[in-house]
């Protein structure tokens, strides 16, 4: 990894500063169907209705000996063939730095380690800075895969 990242289990004292996150504009306009900052409740009911087959992870940048959290790496239907990955850095101060590389090989490596051979991710056809990580790391287009996201696919 280029950057010095640590990687730890999304908790509940995490949801305000991945609200905040996910309420800044320039954050929610890569996801599908938000226009809008969130709403508290809303964003509540959508961390606890996960399930055992979804993981995430809140990304820790590290400098000069303090961490900070800067971004979530998310892993979802761990029970399918095919899991569904995402990332987000939410600290746009690091956008165009690596820091989406470096999160996106981690949670490829978690794949690989875990015996999945490969992964998909929907991303909005916009988003170019991740289309662009994504195909770095073999994330081919296969597909339109609901109005305004695009189906990715990576084997290995």
């Amino acid at each position: 990894m280029k950057h010095n990242l640590g990687f730890r289990p999304v908790n509940a004292g995490d949801y305000p500063l991945i609200m905040a996150w996910r309420s800044n504009p320039l954050v929610y306009q890569h996801y599908y169907q938000q226009d809008a900052p969130l709403v508290w409740g809303e964003h509540l009911e959508w961390w606890e209705s996960r399930n055992e087959d979804w993981m995430a992870w809140m990304v820790l940048y590290g400098t000069d000996g303090s961490w900070r959290p800067v971004g979530v790496l998310s892993i979802g239907q761990l029970d399918s063939w095919q899991p569904d990955i995402g990332i987000f850095v939410g600290e746009v101060t690091l956008w165009g730095t690596g820091v989406g590389k470096d999160i996106l090989s981690f949670g490829t490596q978690y794949l690989m380690a875990h015996k999945y051979h490969s992964a998909r991710a929907t991303i909005k056809p916009d988003n170019i800075g991740s289309i662009k990580i994504f195909e770095y790391f073999i994330f081919e287009k296969v597909c339109e895969s609901r109005n305004g996201e695009d189906l990715y696919i990576a084997r290995w």
